[in-house]
Order: C-alpha cells, then structure tokens, then sequence
C-alpha cells in the first residue's frame, strides 16, 4: 500500500478516524474521574539539633558536613520500619498501606521535610505529624543527635494533589493573542482547524489524497 493509498483510505474512514480518538478519550477521561479517587500530600518540615553543636567544631565546613550525614540519616529512619510499624501501632493501623512517603532535604541545612500522601486528607495529615514524633525519638536513641525537632506540623490537605488528570475545560482555551474564547465560538471546527493548541490538520489529507 502506497503512502496515498492510505491517506486516500483514512479520507474514507474519516468520521472513524476522528470519532474513535474521542471515544478513546472520554473513557479514559470518565475512568479517571469516577475509578481513581483523589489522593492529597500533607507535608511537615522538621531540623536535626546535633550534639556537637553546643561544642566547638574545627571549622565550619566539617560542622556542616558532619550535620548533612546526619540529617541524611534521619531521612533514611523516616522509611525504617521501625517508624513506620510504629506510626501505624500508634494510630491503631495494621501499616501504612495505601500511604506512600517522600522525604527531601537540602545539601546546605539540617531541614528535612517529609511528604505523606494517601486518599484520605485527614489521616495524611495524621500520619505525618506521627511519624516526625517517632523519628525524633528512634533517633536520639540510636545516633548522636539531640532531637528533630517540627518547624512546620502538618495541616490537612484541602485539594487533591492526584490523580493528573490532563483535561481542560472550554474556560481554559484561549485565543492566540491570550484572550477568552467567545463563548459563541465553534469549538469543534477550530480545534480541528489546529487553534487552541491542536494540530490535527485533517484538511490537509483531503488535499494529499
């Protein structure tokens, strides 16, 4: 089949070639909206105190980085099942399935923030705000670190963070000079005409074909 066979082909099928993507699309869509729930990030932000920094250190680029080890280290007890077995016996969970945590600090500070995410906004927040507790606790314990102490407690979420959802609304488009769709306008032509962002130019395979 020669390449203007096929255009000549989709010239026939056209209405299949364009309706069959949109079908595609919205039930993508409307699985998206209805099968995946929400899911909602609630974040806290906690320092590591260090021992050594009510001591004199030799110079303040071994202070710093002696700090980062340890700041480093404290991320990594956010993730230890020690924590996590222990948030989830705390709040009377079996484990924190359906949770997931992300933990991320800077290269310049002791500063770490940890990120709870799940389907339930109250109980992310909850869980973070638990889990920064018993960090504090297992790592006085087991390292040379005085306490981490919350800068920042977790709040509840009040929007969801997911699922990406990648639809617009008719509110969205905009003109090429940045200006709102006349609400008269016809959508579907200038869509398929490649205003808006698109670029189907299905014209031009009546033209090829």
């Amino acid at each position: 089949m020669t390449l203007l066979e096929l255009l000549y082909l989709l010239k026939k099928r056209l209405k299949l070639v364009i309706v069959l993507p949109l079908v595609c699309a919205l039930a993508v869509g409307g699985y998206s909206f209805v099968a995946m729930k929400n899911t909602y990030t609630a974040s806290v932000s906690m320092y590591v105190l260090v021992q050594h920094d009510n001591a004199n250190s030799n110079t303040l680029r071994s202070d710093l980085s002696a700090s980062q080890m340890v700041t480093n280290d404290v991320a990594t007890l956010l993730k230890s099942d020690r924590v996590v077995l222990k948030t989830a016996k705390d709040l009377g969970m079996k484990d924190l399935k359906g949770y997931t945590t992300s933990i991320t600090s800077s290269t310049t500070s002791r500063v770490l923030t940890l990120e709870v995410t799940g389907t339930d906004p109250q109980r992310t927040a909850v869980i973070a705000n638990k889990m920064a507790e018993e960090v504090s606790g297992v790592a006085r314990e087991v390292m040379n670190v005085d306490s981490v102490n919350v800068v920042d407690s977790a709040k509840v979420p009040t929007s969801p963070s997911g699922p990406k959802r990648p639809f617009w609304s008719l509110s969205d488009l905009r003109e090429p000079n940045g200006n709102p769709v006349n609400k008269n306008a016809a959508y579907d032509k200038q869509y398929l005409a490649g205003c808006y962002g698109a670029d189907p130019y299905l014209t031009r395979i009546e033209e090829w074909a």
